[in-house]
């Protein structure tokens, strides 16, 4: 009879790249889960901080722990495949160095997929922060996506409002089979996502039971290329939104759906985008021409285009002044000024 070890019903991939300064705190907290049953896979790309020593120390005390460190950095994509490659589990998770699980995250997410075999992801409420601010910014859930049943409605309630930190969910390995896991192009990440939502449902635990860590200053799309890409310098011409579109559609055309009803998304992922980008196209120009006094009708039109998604909720900064004013450095960094996401009180 194989031990648990040797056959464990979760698989947990972290891939990591200098990250030893959040490494010991995202570690402990996936080895004090209350489900014992999983693998750690670490995989470690060239990092040239203490990571590398804190993994072997940790991977010295647990068996659960598998380390795999490669010498030469081969990019952040390739890391994130690698670890589900090495899975051996029936469900996967995806756990990054500088993120904060609940104890009891694997074992309810775990309770939810095995009660609903029609579900191939689920994620618990997630609390976002970001590095040196000392409080939650925003509340994500999946409250529109939970429980759609057509292919086509979930795939573009997937497409339009779904959380990027749900990758951080608990995924069905069967169904990310499937797929062609992340690819090498920015955003590469929501493709996946969107991908994975055409062959099942996605639900969610309704407790706070993941901290998820932003950077306080977001990568440009070329310096998000070099983190993929690290030995290659990006095209002159760079656009990252029609290799998302493209490969949406690739999606969408090798999936098991009839060919009237990939006619169908390919046509609302066209409308999608064109409206997206009318929009991004519309708020760029009246900036660059009218500057923060731009009228209000652009504004308005931005956020319920651009920044409204019912299944984020921004949350109320109430604590130092510091705090106050980090969330202001970070939410200019994301959305131009008068706009904001939906506020919780």
């Amino acid at each position: 009879m194989r031990s648990e070890k040797q056959n464990p019903l979760v698989s947990v991939g972290m891939p990591v790249y200098n990250g030893a300064k959040t490494l010991r705190r995202a570690l402990d907290s996936i080895l004090e889960q209350d489900y014992t049953n999983f693998e750690l896979i670490i995989s470690d790309n060239a990092s040239t901080d203490e990571t590398t020593e804190i993994c072997r120390e940790y991977a010295a005390r647990d068996s659960r722990i598998s380390y795999y460190r490669i010498e030469k950095n081969t990019g952040a994509v390739w890391n994130f495949n690698r670890v589900f490659e090495l899975a051996s589990g029936k469900y996967f998770m995806w756990a990054a160095h500088d993120d904060d699980h609940l104890p009891s995250f694997i074992s309810k997410c775990v309770e939810r997929l095995e009660a609903n075999t029609q579900a191939v992801l689920c994620a618990p409420h997630t609390s976002g922060h970001v590095e040196e601010i000392n409080c939650a910014l925003h509340l994500n859930v999946l409250d529109t996506i939970e429980g759609i049943c057509c292919v086509r409605k979930r795939f573009m309630e997937v497409l339009k409002y779904l959380p990027a930190t749900a990758i951080y969910g608990v995924i069905r390995r069967d169904a990310m089979e499937k797929t062609r896991l992340c690819e090498n192009y920015n955003a590469t990440e929501i493709v996946f996502t969107n991908e994975l939502s055409l062959y099942g449902e996605f639900i969610q635990v309704p407790e706070v039971l993941f901290h998820y860590y932003g950077r306080l200053h977001r990568d440009e799309p070329k310096e998000a290329f070099a983190k993929i890409h690290p030995d290659n310098k990006p095209p002159r011409f760079y656009f990252p939104f029609i290799l998302v579109y493209y490969n949406n559609i690739k999606a969408v055309c090798r999936s098991p759906l009839s060919i009237l009803n990939k006619m169908d998304l390919i046509i609302r992922i066209t409308l999608h985008e064109c409206i997206i980008n009318s929009v991004k196209l519309i708020f760029r120009k009246a900036t660059s021409f009218f500057g923060v006094r731009r009228p209000s009708w652009i504004n308005d039109l931005a956020t319920k285009v651009l920044y409204s998604n019912p299944n984020i909720h921004m949350m109320r900064i109430d604590r130092t002044a510091e705090d106050y004013e980090l969330w202001r450095v970070w939410l200019k960094g994301i959305y131009p000024p008068g706009i904001q996401l939906n506020s919780l009180d």
